[in-house]
């Protein structure tokens, strides 16, 4: 192993250089990895003024998608190893696939496509719930609850498992997604919210509007959030368990949660 960064690399592909470890032996692969990261449209910005606080969760995003792509033993151990010292990547994710369960509405139904094949490629199982045709009178919900429910299913077989819904702006498909029991989902317009959603939310759904975004800046998305884990704290836990006691019982004990009246 390397310790010596190369000469003259700016500060986001030096954090680059040591994401994959600074091993010499991928030191070609990094090179031509950089080069399409430059090329990202997300990304490009972000390093022609060497905003590495920006850059961060991109390259985090970038990096894991290097990092199941070559499957190389070395690589994976540095993404371990990185994800235990920052707690931010999610082992599971990181080495292995992941089942990913997809659904929209007319309007984000080329989104769907594109993200389908991204997935498939990065060796996800990707299980679409529809539509499977343009329909502009279509109506969402059916799609993104049976989404939601399948993720719920899979999780309580402790399958490794995700949702993705999309939509013209996102909410309704959220709004959907949460009427399923057991199920957590995120309106993610960000890396940023991409990462909270899953750190702190533990959120097993996302939502994203189509209509927001391009299709790389979704993608970009999906794979922060992806590999991202939740943190475990005692005070995320905390709040997420009284979420499920008052989806059991319409109540959170001591909280003084109003119930609605008796009609």
């Amino acid at each position: 192993m390397n310790s010596q960064a190369p000469a003259g690399q700016s500060p986001v592909q030096h954090s680059l250089w040591q994401a994959v470890g600074g091993s010499e032996l991928f030191a070609e692969l990094v090179d031509k990895f950089y080069t399409n990261v430059r090329r990202d449209e997300v990304l490009a910005p972000m390093y022609a003024h060497d905003d590495w606080d920006a850059a961060k969760w991109r390259l985090q995003a970038l990096t894991i998608t290097l990092a199941r792509h070559t499957r190389s033993p070395t690589l994976l151990s540095c993404a371990r190893r990185r994800r235990q010292r920052y707690k931010t990547w999610d082992t599971y994710s990181i080495g292995d696939n992941m089942r990913i369960h997809i659904a929209t509405d007319h309007a984000g139904l080329e989104f769907s496509r594109l993200v389908q094949e991204h997935l498939a490629a990065a060796g996800h199982e990707v299980i679409d719930h529809g539509p499977q045709e343009y329909d502009a009178l279509d109506d969402y919900p059916a799609f993104c609850i049976n989404a939601a429910t399948a993720v719920a299913a899979d999780q309580a077989r402790d399958v490794q498992a995700l949702g993705v819904v999309f939509g013209g702006s996102g909410n309704g498909e959220q709004i959907a997604a949460n009427k399923v029991v057991s199920v957590r989902a995120a309106l993610v317009w960000s890396q940023a919210t991409a990462v909270l959603a899953r750190e702190h939310n533990n959120a097993n759904v996302i939502s994203i509007g189509a209509r927001q975004h391009t299709a790389q800046e979704a993608i970009s998305f999906i794979d922060t959030f992806i590999g991202t884990e939740f943190t475990g704290e005692e005070r995320h836990a905390r709040r997420i368990g009284q979420l499920a006691e008052y989806e059991k019982t319409g109540d959170i004990a001591g909280k003084g949660v109003v119930k609605p009246a008796v009609k």
